[in-house]
């Protein structure tokens, strides 16, 4: 039988800390939406919200009509509707991450990468106390576009590096 199986061990929702998520790129979960996808997906969660912290200068504008925060409305929804009535907290990154330019994002000035080093940094520096019993991030990106040293270093935060994998192979920093 597969380990998560093992009911016995599981905490309730209620007394099981908190579940969190990151945005970037300037998107923005916003509290409206959230209540609109409330009343009509969720309205066993109606009333609850979100908390947030800025990390790197990340905003959590309210009233912008020019950014899209399809995204980041995805993740607090996703988050609310599975894992009710634990509480949600966003953490909204400034920033970019640095870039390789390629046929996808050629101008490194309007380039999209995503800071993940910074969320990473924040987060690992916080006391385990504090931190999220779940954390999601639903952004990627296009290996490519990512500078070697800056993989290999979210790569180490993450301990994600598979040592079978050969970075050398992948694009030049």
């Amino acid at each position: 039988m597969p380990a998560y199986a093992d009911t016995s061990t599981w905490q309730d929702n209620e007394t099981s800390g908190y579940a969190a998520f990151n945005n970037f790129l300037e998107q923005y979960p916003r509290y409206s939406d959230l209540k609109t996808f409330e009343a009509e997906y969720a309205p066993y969660a109606n009333g609850e919200n979100f908390t947030w912290s800025s990390i790197n200068g990340g905003l959590l504008t309210q009233n912008d009509t020019v950014d899209d925060s399809t995204e980041a409305n995805l993740d607090v929804q996703y988050l609310l509707a599975l894992g009710y009535p634990v509480p949600i907290h966003a953490y909204s990154i400034g920033g970019r991450g640095p870039i390789v330019p390629d046929l996808d994002q050629p101008n490194a000035t309007t380039a999209q990468n995503e800071p993940y080093l910074d969320f990473l940094t924040y987060i690992l520096a916080q006391p385990d106390d504090e931190l999220p019993h779940t954390l999601t991030t639903s952004y990627g990106e296009d290996e490519q576009s990512v500078p070697l040293a800056y993989r290999k270093t979210v790569c180490t935060y993450t301990d994600g590096c598979n040592p079978q994998r050969r970075y050398d192979t992948l694009s030049p920093a």
